[in-house]
């Protein structure tokens, strides 16, 4: 397998990625850079740049909205947490990895350091997106149910493709890479046991094993060829019971883009809490809800995502921390009836004690529906019962943002802008959004870089 992803990379070509990649690559970049810049400065975003500040080096890479440069595999560090922090990234459904927050960090600090163009970083970036999804897509939602994260795991893989591919790394040099970030690749899930924040580093980390695998893969080290399917591999040691289609992870490399079906985020929340949210706007929005007059609020559930976001039901319906909050169904739908909305400000320390939102929660129930094809799609189905005795509901087949339900271009820059405009002034975001809707024609990444320093 590693062969067919360091085959696939380095012989695509920017004039060989189709026109809808190129625009979707494009806004996945957009969304990151403006979730670091919104990032930086919240607690978990300070706590990363500093870090990297505290170890100084060589000025290779922007830590963005830092003002300063670090070693490349350090701001990729950097980057890749602050990407993560507010969960407002995207998500692959069914190999249930968010894949730009690992990879386009990686890409970023790699291709800063080398001074590559435009074009050079759009084919990057959409192989190393490729590669993490389709490590992912062998098992899919499988590792999250043995307590293994999927994106700090898969993104490593797609990270050093990125990172490999801005350093033209020769194909058998990109296999060493890979079979390196096999002993890099790591993230367990139980951050969900007191909602805390490490979740945000494994992003980060996954961008930096990138670097560091690429780089050592360039110096000469050796690592496995048969760092996936081997005996030892990554579908052995982490899915050894579960029933994996690995043919599925090479097949129609290349041809057949997995990159069109990734979900961008429309809330700062964990995705599989979008179907929901969505419902509970549409109906709030459609029959002028009044949260006074409801009676009772049920959800209808996939099975596998009960103990994400919905258990313990205590934890859930009075989260303890502001991070916790984003993965809990009862709090984000009381939130989105009470406030008609989920954003940034919802996921404060201050909100999440809101009497009137906490006491709403108390009324939201769950059901499970076993008859679901997640997490290739993730459904929800939402029902309002009034104190009148009239039921409201809404159900959609697959989250919002995603190829089904897309977010349009004015929302991406609209996301954007309201990101970055913690920080940056007017001036300087717009010639940050010219830049990047016209990334194709940037001669060197460092000029994107450092408007974003």
């Amino acid at each position: 397998m590693a062969e067919a992803f360091s085959d696939f990379t380095v012989g695509l070509t920017f004039e060989s990625l189709p026109e809808e990649i190129i625009k979707h690559i494009k806004f996945h970049i957009m969304n990151i850079i403006g979730l670091c810049i919104a990032s930086s400065r919240l607690e978990a975003g300070k706590i990363a740049a500093e870090v990297v500040r505290q170890w100084q080096g060589k000025a290779e890479a922007t830590v963005i909205a830092s003002g300063y440069l670090s070693p490349a595999a350090n701001a990729a560090l950097a980057n890749g947490t602050m990407a993560h922090v507010l969960d407002y990234d995207d998500t692959h459904n069914e190999s249930f990895v968010h894949v730009g927050p690992t990879v386009i960090p990686a890409a970023l600090a790699t291709g800063e350091r080398e001074g590559i163009d435009g074009k050079a970083l759009i084919t990057a970036t959409a192989a190393g997106m490729e590669t993490a999804i389709r490590v992912g897509m062998a098992a899919p939602g499988q590792l999250p149910k043995v307590g293994f994260h999927a994106t700090s795991i898969c993104g490593t893989f797609g990270s050093i493709v990125a990172a490999s591919k801005i350093l033209k790394l020769t194909a058998s040099q990109i296999v060493n890479g890979l079979g390196i970030g096999g002993s890099q690749a790591s993230g367990i899930y139980e951050f969900l046991s007191n909602g805390s924040w490490v979740k945000q580093f494994h992003t980060g980390w996954a961008a930096h094993s990138g670097v560091i695998a690429s780089l050592m893969a360039q110096k000469g080290m050796s690592g496995p060829h048969t760092v996936f399917e081997g005996r030892f591999g990554l579908y052995k040691t982490h899915l050894e019971q579960m029933n994996l289609a690995t043919e599925r992870v090479v097949e129609g490399l290349g041809e057949t883009w997995e990159v069109r079906r990734i979900a961008f985020k429309p809330y700062p929340c964990g995705v599989v809490l979008h179907p929901f949210l969505y419902c509970v706007s549409r109906l709030k929005k459609d029959y002028e809800i009044d949260v006074n007059d409801l009676a009772d609020i049920r959800c209808e559930v996939p099975s596998d995502i009960v103990p994400l976001v919905c258990e313990p039901i205590e934890a859930k319906i009075a989260p303890r921390t502001a991070y916790e909050g984003k993965f809990s169904l009862p709090f984000t739908v009381a939130a989105m009836l009470v406030d008609g909305k989920v954003d940034i400000s919802t996921f404060s320390e201050q909100k999440i004690k809101d009497r009137k939102i906490l006491e709403l929660a108390k009324v939201v129930r769950y059901t499970e529906d076993p008859n679901t094809d997640y997490p290739k799609h993730i459904p929800g189905r939402v029902s309002l019962k009034m104190k009148s005795g009239k039921t409201h509901v809404f159900k959609v087949e697959t989250n919002p943002g995603g190829p089904e339900l897309p977010m349009t271009k004015e929302e991406h820059i609209a996301k954007f802008k309201s990101n970055a405009s913690i920080v940056l002034g007017e001036e300087t975001i717009r010639e940050i959004i010219d830049e990047l809707e016209h990334l194709e024609r940037v001669r060197n990444v460092r000029e994107l870089m450092c408007l974003s320093r």
